[in-house]
């Protein structure tokens, strides 16, 4: 019995020897570690190649172990793509009301009036034409644009096509030579005090900078007129331009103001920021900067020379045949008599005109200066510009006869064009001289 129990305990003994002797030599082995793959959408964060596990990581008994990466992969394979973008994005500044005047000739809310003026020889660097409608075919100064204004009046152009509004554009960019000449023939031909209600002198307008566009429609012609803001394109213009970045400049009953009279018409480019601003409180350029003339600013004083303007005289030619005529023998009581026939068809001319012409509204104003025009047809390029004042609203001609249509442009617009080397001067077509 005895004897048959020995083989038993030494079968034991030696298993368990065996089994003890296989643990300690499994220790002393380099294990091979096999990573887990938990999520099939996502590659999990101690998927590693071999490569990454490097002589660093052995501890001081000799052994590899493996060190898994830190949490922040993790972190970023459960963000959405969206966020990573948004991170990487600037926090915008928020927009804040000017403090000072902005004085600036490049920024975009240069303050530009009858006082702060604009350099003689500024001219905006980056000009381009628009890809808007215009009131005439070809190339000319007056369609430029700087680039910030001229990408935002074709969005609204386009925003415009789309309620069934179609604009068009007049008058853009202006050189200050080129404005020297229009108001200096203004003044010849308009008369000071209806030229200094619409018309610049050279360095105060704000085409110069570039950012301003004077706007019309077919329904009045394309002609820059107050009945303009009465029609649906005006209308829109006005509850929609500060949408894109522009303003109205001169709004009406702001003379006192603003220095000009209503111009339903002018758009400036201010930026969308300041734009939203004038408009929900309803303030003027003018009133946001807080402007007050100086008290020795005279602005008829220091335009002198331009405003009392007058052209040289030339002797009309007399035919010979009536210098030969003689002259007839008059008495004293018939001078006299004809002195007073002088004096007495004088006060009728006064009375049939209305009195003194600059004690006349706006309107009657424009229709007498549109037959001033009509006298000096015979004149190019400087005296065509004359015609750029606000036109009366009621014309007996046909003006749709005299130009055809011009043709919007297909919608998206294209990326504006890069101004020539060259840029147009004294263009033939006729344009307003705020």
């Amino acid at each position: 019995m005895r004897k048959a129990r020995m083989p038993i305990i030494t079968t034991c003994i030696l298993l368990i020897l065996s089994l003890a002797g296989y643990l300690v030599f499994r220790k002393d082995s380099p294990q091979k570690i096999i990573p887990i793959q938990t999520d099939k959408g996502k590659a999990a964060a101690s998927t590693v190649s071999s490569d990454t596990i490097t002589n660093d990581n052995t501890d001081s008994s000799g052994n590899h172990t493996y060190i898994p990466p830190s949490d922040e992969y993790d972190d970023n394979n459960e963000k959405s793509e969206e966020d990573n973008m948004s991170n990487n994005r600037p926090t915008p500044t928020p927009w804040t009301p000017a403090t000072e005047m902005d004085l600036d000739p490049k920024s975009i809310t240069v303050y530009v009036n009858k006082e702060y003026c604009l350099p003689k020889d500024y001219v905006p660097e980056n000009l381009v034409i628009p890809n808007i409608p215009f009131d005439s075919n070809g190339n000319s100064e007056r369609k430029y644009m700087r680039k910030e204004a001229a990408e935002a009046i074709e969005r609204m152009f386009f925003a415009a096509q789309e309620d069934g509004i179609t604009l068009y554009g007049i008058s853009g960019y202006r050189s200050y030579s080129r404005q020297k000449d229009i108001f200096r023939n203004n003044i010849v031909h308009k008369g000071k005090k209806h030229t200094l209600k619409y018309s610049a002198a050279p360095g105060t307008s704000e085409h110069q900078t570039g950012l301003a566009m004077d706007v019309s429609s077919k329904s009045v012609h394309y002609k820059l007129v107050t009945s303009f803001a009465n029609c649906i394109e005006g209308i829109w213009l006005a509850d929609n331009a500060h949408k894109f970045g522009f303003i109205i400049r001169y709004p009406k009953d702001q003379y006192k103001i603003t220095g000009y009279a209503y111009e339903p018409w002018h758009i400036r480019y201010v930026g969308e920021d300041l734009a939203n601003y004038l408009y929900t409180n309803n303030l003027t350029l003018d009133e946001y900067y807080n402007y007050e003339p100086s008290e020795d600013f005279d602005y008829e004083k220091k335009y002198a020379d331009l405003i009392n303007y007058k052209p040289p005289i030339t002797p009309t030619p007399i035919p010979e045949e009536e210098l030969e005529e003689p002259l007839p023998d008059l008495t004293d009581e018939e001078l006299e008599d004809t002195e007073n026939d002088d004096i007495e068809d004088g006060e009728s001319d006064d009375e049939e005109n209305g009195g003194d012409l600059e004690d006349e509204d706006l309107d009657s104003d424009a229709s007498k200066d549109e037959e001033a025009d009509d006298e000096n047809t015979e004149d190019e390029n400087i005296e065509d510009e004359v015609s750029d004042m606000p036109d009366d609203e009621s014309q007996d001609e046909n003006l749709d006869n005299q130009s055809p249509t011009p043709t919007p442009p297909a919608f998206p617009a294209p990326t504006p064009t890069p101004v020539p080397t060259e840029t147009p001067t004294n263009p033939d077509e006729s344009e307003p001289s705020d």
